[in-house]
């Protein structure tokens, strides 16, 4: 994704870095107030330690669309994409190995409860 934000990027330069502030700032205040109104809602549904398919793709594609404007970042900047890319995916993956181990060593000790 960033490489191909990054080709976009480069692609509508003026318009995206003319725009891009503004579309960041509405979605930071959606979330704030949507984190406000979720800490005023008496609803505890606290018990519920599963995702469901859509809310874990919804968060597929919200992590796709950072790493989309990570890449359209670099295009405007004007920095060459292949090292930052390499680096993004080599932390990715170490970061995804040591979760599933840690995953499993707190699942293993802690069982089901």
């Amino acid at each position: 994704m960033p490489i191909l934000g990054w080709t976009l990027g480069v692609q509508l330069q003026l318009i995206v870095s003319a725009v891009a502030p503004w579309i960041a700032f509405i979605l930071l205040v959606l979330i704030g107030a949507n984190m406000i109104r979720e800490s005023f809602s008496d609803d505890l549904d606290d018990d519920e330690d599963t995702f469901s398919f859509a809310e874990l793709t919804l968060l597929a594609v919200a992590t796709s669309i950072d790493a989309f404007a990570v890449g359209v970042t670099y295009a405007v900047l004007k920095i060459d994409i292949l090292i930052p890319v390499i680096i993004i995916g080599l932390v990715a993956f170490i970061f995804t190995v040591i979760g599933i181990y840690l995953g499993k060593k707190i699942g293993d000790y802690f069982g089901d409860k």
